[in-house]
């Protein structure tokens, strides 16, 4: 079941100490923990936090988990699929209510990208986020402008929140091993929220900018929006930009200023 759920169990006791160290873990936190399978890591978040609520979609593992970890009482195992409930608007308006909501968790890798899309447009105020993912997903969160491993998900994910990496994972530290290494990723997530996650029309420009990453701005804007390449160029070197450039050459200032001029001529 846990192959087939893509959780591999992380026995490494250094690595476990970096994801503790980095949580920052006082007693007024109310943890979510995805995926604690065995409960390696749910232990520790127990001994150090006010509550501690385990979202473990493999029933063998719900059960199995309070006996494994121990009877702390302020662990709450929920056995329900992580990218659903978090998504209900009861659980929501429950976590609504906690003062300082973190989420330190080794993520199930196959529900990574879903996930991280779920949070970022989640209406929940996170304190703080410890990951535990897939490295290359780490590499693309983590990318800066001119790296060809800059995403759509990149420029989301650093408007939402400050990222920083806390250590490389080999693929020796699990049991099951999978494929690939992991990474240990912090997230601070930034307040206020900034407004462009909330525009439908940046949202719409980057799914355009990203769709042919090769391809220059000026050509993949022109096809996107049916505009004429001129007026495109144009508004690239408007917005100070080379209209050879491609999306991943761009800082997330880069697309604040483009949208804002793009917006501001009626483009779009």
């Amino acid at each position: 079941m846990a192959k087939r759920l893509g959780q591999h169990f992380l026995f490494d006791e250094e690595i476990l100490e970096k994801i503790i160290k980095s949580a920052q873990i006082t007693k007024k936190d109310t943890i979510i923990e995805i995926g604690p399978g065995k409960g390696i890591l749910t232990r520790p978040l127990c001994e150090r936090a006010g509550k501690v609520i385990a979202i473990e979609l493999d029933p063998y593992f719900s059960k199995t988990l309070r006996p494994a970890v121990g009877p702390f009482a302020n662990l709450e195992i929920i056995n329900d699929d992580a990218l659903k409930i978090l998504c209900n608007p009861d659980f929501l308006a429950r976590l609504k209510k906690e003062k300082s909501l973190k989420i330190v968790s080794n993520i199930p890798y196959q529900i990574t990208t879903p996930l991280l899309f779920n949070l970022i447009f989640s209406p929940l105020s996170w304190e703080l986020l410890v990951l535990l993912i897939q490295k290359e997903v780490a590499n693309k969160l983590l990318a800066k402008a001119n790296s060809s491993d800059r995403t759509f998900i990149t420029v989301l994910a650093n408007l939402w929140a400050e990222i920083s990496l806390i250590s490389f994972v080999p693929k020796t530290a699990f049991r099951p091993q999978p494929k690939v290494d992991g990474a240990v990723v912090r997230f601070l997530p930034k307040k206020p929220v900034s407004w462009l996650l909330f525009e439908k029309e940046f949202i719409r420009l980057l799914k355009i900018a990203f769709s042919a990453k090769r391809k220059t701005l000026t050509n993949v804007l022109s096809a996107g929006y049916q505009k004429e390449k001129e007026r495109v160029k144009n508004l690239l070197k408007k917005s100070g930009l080379d209209p050879n450039t491609r999306a991943e050459d761009l800082e997330e200032k880069d697309w604040l200023n483009l949208y804002q001029n793009l917006r501001s001529s009626s483009f779009i």
